[in-house]
């Protein structure tokens, strides 16, 4: 048997560590290392969509809805003295094509079709899943409005990772 020699501090976040990977919820996965996905709108052909929005080129803005749009531009509509006064006059105005935002009232606003993507964020990986929700906390405002969320991955034929996961969890901590 070896020993090393490590502070009161560093003995002290080795049981904590301990602690955590022994209790949390490994999610049915073998040796879970947890990470951040992210789901990212990607623009798509109409027959492969999740989803719609609506793009406006001119303020680098989408609307989830066609009623946001109107909220939008109502006000650009009443400086084009445009006699549009309320969402249904607006709807009927495009002929419920509501692609046609060009013809109907010169703007760059175009429907969008997109798929939702996940992609695991690479900067964001842990034994731990408090550590990943953690950063989701602290750091969720440079997540760029991205939806995300936490996945427990597994370190299968990762013989290393395994390996210092068995290590951190079997160490024999008592004093």
């Amino acid at each position: 048997m070896k020993t090393i020699t490590i502070t009161d501090e560093q003995y002290n976040a080795l049981q904590e560590m301990q602690n955590l990977l022994n209790t949390q919820d490994n999610r049915c996965t073998a040796n879970p290392i947890f990470v951040m996905m992210e789901i990212e709108k990607v623009p798509t052909a109409e027959d492969y969509q999740d989803g719609q929005e609506w793009y406006d080129a001119d303020n680098c803005e989408s609307y989830a809805t066609i009623e946001s749009v109107y909220e939008s531009i109502s006000e650009h509509l009443e400086y084009l003295n445009n006699p549009i006064k309320s969402f249904d006059e607006f709807k009927q105005a495009l002929n419920d094509n509501f692609n046609d935002f060009d013809e109907a009232f010169g703007l760059n606003i175009y429907k969008v079709y997109y798929k939702n993507i996940e992609t695991i964020n690479h900067n964001v990986f842990s034994f731990f899943e408090q550590d990943v929700k953690d950063h989701e906390n602290i750091n969720g405002h440079n997540l760029r409005n991205k939806k995300h969320f936490d996945y427990a991955c597994s370190l299968w034929r990762t013989p290393r990772m395994e390996n210092l996961r068995n290590i951190l969890m079997e160490l024999n901590l008592s004093e």
